[in-house]
């Protein structure tokens, strides 16, 4: 019955592997770091899957530090976690983890794409709880590792975001453009057509370009996007923020 339950709640995949651990013994290290992102991916359905995602990696990290896999899927738990914190304080204690294990991936492997962008996520989440310019020690470092992301990884749709965003936020004074930022968001369009979180951000550098409209087809198209890539971004983040910009575009 629980594994009934259990298949209901967080798709075939997980079930999948826990039938596999039941038949042939212990889970391997590739299958735990497999459950782990599924619970991560699935957090739509339920937001303590997040939780049991961590737990399973903090426990692998337990045992394999320098288990490249293992501390990438965790920085993302700590800036969900962050995401979801009640207070300023806690959100930033969040993103000191979230760098701090994205940090340790790096060192892990150097050409990790994904290790530079956890790290750059983790110090620019708390560049911009700090304000910009009580920031700006850290804008360079996230800059460049944001760089770095994508001359390691040019096809990395959710680091061509995160860059667009820096260009759209940073002030021009400091390297900032909104110029830059349409520009790779219509790279990332490109590469990932169903990518959701790219729609909303251009449609946000549209709206202060002074395109509304331009803007509202954008959020309409994420609004009615049948099989968005990632999902829980797409119900927990885009769609909710599409359908906000639209309202303001309305008024």
């Amino acid at each position: 019955m629980k594994g009934v339950l259990l298949m209901k709640k967080t798709g075939l995949a997980v079930f999948i592997i826990f039938a596999a651990c039941s038949l042939f013994g212990a889970a391997t290290t590739s299958e735990r770091c497999a459950l782990a992102e599924k619970y991560i991916e699935d957090r739509y359905l339920d937001w303590s899957l997040v939780d049991k995602g961590g737990t399973e990696l903090e426990g692998l990290l337990k045992e394999e530090q320098n288990n490249l896999k293992a501390n990438l899927l965790l920085s993302r738990v700590w800036i969900f976690r962050g995401d979801k914190a009640a207070s300023n304080d806690e959100k930033i204690k969040c993103y000191d983890k979230a760098a701090e294990l994205g940090k340790a991936a790096m060192v892990i492997d150097p050409n990790s794409a994904d290790a530079h962008f956890y790290y750059a996520a983790g110090i620019g989440r708390n560049a911009q709880l700090k304000g910009i310019f009580n920031a700006l020690g850290v804008v360079g470092e996230v800059k460049k590792e944001m760089d770095r992301t994508i001359e390691l990884d040019p096809k990395h749709v959710i680091g061509l975001n995160a860059l667009a965003q820096y260009y759209m936020e940073v002030p021009g004074i400091f390297g900032g453009s909104i110029e830059k930022s349409e520009e790779l968001l219509l790279r990332a369009k490109e590469i990932d057509p169903n990518q959701s979180m790219t729609y909303v951000t251009l449609a946000t550098v549209y709206m202060r370009q002074g395109k509304r409209d331009k803007a509202k087809d954008l959020c309409g198209f994420v609004l009615n996007m049948k099989e968005p890539t990632k999902k829980a971004y797409y119900i927990l983040n885009d769609k909710p923020e599409a359908e906000r910009l639209l309202r303001e575009l309305s008024r």
